[in-house]
């Protein structure tokens, strides 16, 4: 069979061909493409058994087929140490022994080295886990479907609490555990801190793992609390991880701390060929144990000790190539496609990413279906050693498949390769009877004066505006979508951020607060951060105090954080953070906070999250060049691909202690609530 030639780019010439033609792109220079065809169901120069585009290597992990290999170790090597648990689609958990690769139909899991500091982690029976007013039994079938392998704790007398104390050095840390509700409707927390701080769990009739982590946690104690006297739970692999990252599940008997170690994959034989010869092309697919969470990096590939070459996503938002010859960088936008669903801010569930390079085309990187980043001057060859997944120990997730050819894939074709399917974003309460707020509109909420601070004057997908308002102006509803940056922030992907808020910085507003020292503030309130996407920015900023310095800001200087989805950080300008609370979202909390600004060592913020205090700080506060202070409140984050909303209520501010309310809320009606779920 002879070969035919045509001046077309690839992805218009396979456009051209018979369907019951089997065509291979063996060649590609300048505008010229070679492709071989058989009419007989095989290929002449490529490898038959690659099915995507005729690629070399296409290990697809997720269905067990290396075409390209003879099996799955004819193209990796692959060590770990210790054995380890992996997740399946039907959300059950299976163990995997020491030098198996832990592969599921979710594909082959990857992560870095863990430590588990709990004793006896699915066997709460044991005297090591402390009972009060609670009774437990080991007789529950387990996330792994094994009989009479999790434990159910049952309340004797109301708020029954079992726990754990753990002996663990200074520092990050992550708890995370299994629970499904067994009997009762009472409310189920978890704590780190042997209760000073407890996060509220929405607990269905199925395993769900909840967690919660903190930047400095020190000899924690664990807790599991019931509230209602006769409800029961089932707990399963408890788990206490020295670092924010949640990890597979590490098993603990009679001897803790367990380590699990790191997996370890590099390529070699023919798959490591093409990308050593400086002309091929790669596409990467997969996602994060938690989909695209904050501080995890989606996946990597890497070459050579040199760093001639690698994509290293530097963030959950960006992967980077760095080109050692021209000593530049490229980078692209995980969740920034070309999906018009993307522009209202909904997310991919998972990621793709791939890179092209040959000397004569130059190199290209997309991710999910982006917008190509193009250099003329072409990678080069022999890279040495290919790497995969963690191998800077920060990348913790499913590798689903990896595909590689021995040309250079167009970049039109790169696109439609990395394309990811893209939700649409839920927006709720559709049906209630707001009022549209739109950017720079100036609105009166209990006497203070506001105005909206947001880039867009409504998303033109949904036709959603960023702020809302009911009716006698109590409660508000917050929309954020992606690239939404404000006309004063930066549109930068990694430094920049995107806000919709309410500020209350207008003249004459009792939301402001004229001078330096100001004697007494009082802000009280209601929040509700909606279900939705995963948090994949470190920060959201659900409130500040915020200070004017002749024309610029200066910055806040208290301010509210939503630290990566879990907890609400209270922190203050030149002290750093002074307390914290957990967060769970679909759940309203109740807001007071009191600041005196004073920088002689007398001022004082303090602030109570549903009655509990949670920052009590004595010292200088504030700024001594402010002009005034003014309180401003709704989502400013860093830049994320995901849609969120906030709702708030009864915001009132003044000078006048708001005290009353600490312990008496004001009441919030039910149909603002959320859906099936009491206020």
């Amino acid at each position: 069979m002879n070969p035919r030639q045509a001046t077309l780019s690839s992805s218009s010439i396979l456009r051209l061909l018979p369907r019951t033609a089997l065509c291979a792109i063996i060649n590609v220079v300048s505008r010229t493409v070679i492709v071989m065809c058989s009419y007989l169901g095989f290929v002449v120069g490529a490898n038959a058994a690659c099915p995507l585009l005729y690629c070399l290597i296409d290990l697809d992990f997720a269905a067990g087929s290396y075409s390209g290999c003879a099996a799955f170790n004819s193209c990796i090597k692959f060590s770990r140490s210790t054995a380890k648990w992996a997740r399946w689609q039907d959300g059950h958990y299976s163990a995997f022994e020491a030098q198996q690769p832990a592969i599921t139909d979710l594909g082959i899991l990857v992560e870095p080295r863990s430590t588990n500091f709990v004793r006896y982690s699915r066997d709460l029976t044991n005297s090591v886990w402390q009972k009060d007013n609670i009774a437990a039994a080991r007789r529950s079938v387990g996330a792994d479907n094994a009989v009479d392998s999790a434990t159910t704790p049952v309340a004797t007398k109301p708020d029954g609490i079992i726990s754990q104390a753990i002996a663990f050095p200074k520092g990050p840390g992550s708890l995370s555990l299994f629970l499904r509700r067994r009997h009762g409707t009472g409310r189920v927390s978890i704590s780190y801190d042997g209760g000073a701080s407890f996060m509220p769990c929405a607990l269905t009739r199925e395993f769900q793992r909840f967690s919660t982590a903190s930047d400095v946690m020190e000899n924690p104690n664990v807790a599991i609390r019931l509230e209602a006297e006769g409800d029961s739970i089932d707990v399963d692999f408890v788990q206490l991880e020295g670092q924010r990252i949640v990890t597979s599940p590490i098993l603990t008997e009679a001897g803790a701390p367990v380590i699990r170690d790191a997996d370890s994959l590099s390529l070699f034989g023919n798959a490591v060929g093409p990308l050593n010869s400086g002309t091929f092309s790669f596409v990467m697919e997969g996602g994060g144990a938690a989909p695209r969470s904050s501080s995890k990096r989606p996946a990597e590939i890497m070459g050579g000790q040199t760093a001639s070459f690698f994509i290293l996503p530097t963030s959950s938002k960006l992967v980077m190539t760095h080109h050692g010859r021209i000593k530049q960088d490229l980078d692209t936008l995980l969740g920034s496609g070309i999906s018009s669903l993307l522009a209202q801010g909904s997310m991919a569930k998972h990621f793709k990413f791939a890179a092209s390079s040959s000397d004569g085309m130059g190199v290209s990187l997309v991710a999910d279906g982006g917008a190509v980043r193009r250099h003329a001057v072409g990678y080069g060859a022999g890279h040495g050693d290919w790497r995969l997944g963690g191998v800077d120990g920060l990348y913790s997730g499913f590798l689903t498949r990896l595909t590689i050819w021995n040309s250079k894939l167009d970049d039109r074709t790169l696109q439609s390769l990395t394309k990811v399917d893209i939700p649409a974003a839920e927006i709720t309460d559709t049906d209630l009877t707001w009022t549209n707020l739109s950017v720079r509109e100036k609105v009166v909420i209990n006497g203070a004066s506001y105005e909206v601070q947001s880039g867009i004057r409504k998303e033109p997908v949904t036709n959603t505006y960023p702020v809302q308002i009911s009716s006698g102006g109590n409660y508000l509803k917050f929309h954020l979508f992606a690239n939404n940056s404000w006309t004063m922030d930066s549109s930068d992907p990694i430094e920049g951020s995107e806000r919709v808020e309410l500020a209350g910085n207008l003249l004459g507003s009792s939301a402001r607060f004229v001078s330096h020292d100001v004697d007494s503030i009082w802000v009280a309130d209601s929040f509700y951060i909606e279900e939705g996407d995963p948090i994949t920015t470190d920060w959201v900023t659900l409130g500040q105090i915020h200070d004017r310095v002749d024309r610029a800001g200066v910055g806040p200087v208290l301010g509210f954080s939503l630290r990566s989805g879990e907890y609400l950080a209270v922190d203050a300008a030149g002290v750093g953070n002074i307390g914290k609370y957990p967060i769970a979202r679909g759940i309203w909390y109740n807001r007071v906070f009191s600041v005196k600004f004073d920088q002689s060592g007398e001022g004082y913020i303090k602030v109570w999250i549903n009655g509990d205090k949670i920052a009590d700080y004595h010292g200088n506060t504030g700024n001594a060049q402010t002009k005034y202070y003014y309180w401003k409140f709704g989502i400013y984050r860093s830049h994320a691909p995901e849609y969120i909303a906030v709702r708030y209520a009864n915001m009132r501010i003044g000078s006048g202690s708001l005290s009353t309310l600490i312990a008496a809320p004001d009441p919030i009606p039910t149909h603002f609530c959320g859906e099936d779920r009491p206020c």
